[in-house]
């Protein structure tokens, strides 16, 4: 959860000046050097929940509505080591490629051919899409045993299924097998993982890329709409899936 300098929750939309580009640099949106309050001015602002360059940069707005600032600690070095997940658990990670929906059975193959690529040692694993069709959860494609969801780097990304089912997240889910955080859009077909899709809302069950069909998407890289953001045309380019293991 995000907190205020009080330690209380933080919650809703929230934006932050910061005068940064994406990639951390000094960007030249700074309401004049942090003097102007008012819209002649404009500075950068990032997004407290979101990741891969929108953390610091998500967009320039006039600079006469107030916004929230990042305050960070300093001078109290320690170091950490990171939470290895308690097993059992469920890896997810988010599809390197993107592909137009072509069946259920595609985006499951995908999923498992981009583990297998990247972990050939390991031939019992189990991926598949994370994805809900009408009538059904994207988490009724799986098994109930009870795990934690982690990324392959040891982020948690939710400490059980209950919590996962509910889009509760503790980390976002825009890890690639090669390393990379891209900041992609993703095939989902309903707003949590554990929510019922509607007919009309999945692409013709995942088998259509038609511009007259839509499916239900949400964004990798933020913590309030990685699975509730907006219904996309199922023609839409570079959309990719979530993988999840079956265990």
């Amino acid at each position: 959860a995000l907190l205020d300098e009080y330690g209380d929750p933080i919650s809703g939309r929230i934006e932050t000046w910061t005068g940064q580009l994406g990639s951390g640099h000094d960007a030249s949106n700074d309401c004049d050097g942090w003097t102007d309050a008012t819209d002649t001015s404009k500075a950068r602002v990032g997004m407290p929940k979101r990741t891969s360059g929108q953390f610091s940069s998500s967009a320039a707005f006039g600079c006469a509505t107030e916004r929230r600032l990042y305050c960070f600690g300093v001078g109290n070095e320690v170091a950490t080591s990171p939470v290895t997940p308690a097993a059992p658990t469920r890896r997810i990670f988010m599809a390197q490629t993107a592909v137009s929906p072509a069946g259920l059975a595609a985006f499951d193959q995908q999923c498992q051919d981009e583990h297998d690529a990247a972990f050939p040692a390991d031939t019992t694993s189990t991926f598949k899409a994370l994805v809900a069709v009408a009538g059904s959860s994207a988490l009724s494609r799986f098994s109930t045993t009870e795990a934690s969801i982690s990324r392959h780097d040891g982020v948690i990304v939710a400490p059980d299924l209950a919590s996962f089912a509910a889009a509760s997240l503790d980390a976002h889910v825009n890890y690639r097998l090669d390393n990379n955080d891209s900041s992609n859009r993703i095939w989902l077909g309903a707003d949590s993982p554990g929510a019922v899709a509607t007919a009309g809302e999945d692409c013709m069950g995942w088998a259509s890329s038609s511009d007259s069909l839509v499916g239900w998407a949400g964004l990798s890289y933020s913590l309030d709409e990685t699975f509730d953001w907006q219904l996309r045309a199922c023609d839409s380019a570079n959309y990719v899936t979530l993988c999840l293991e079956d265990i």
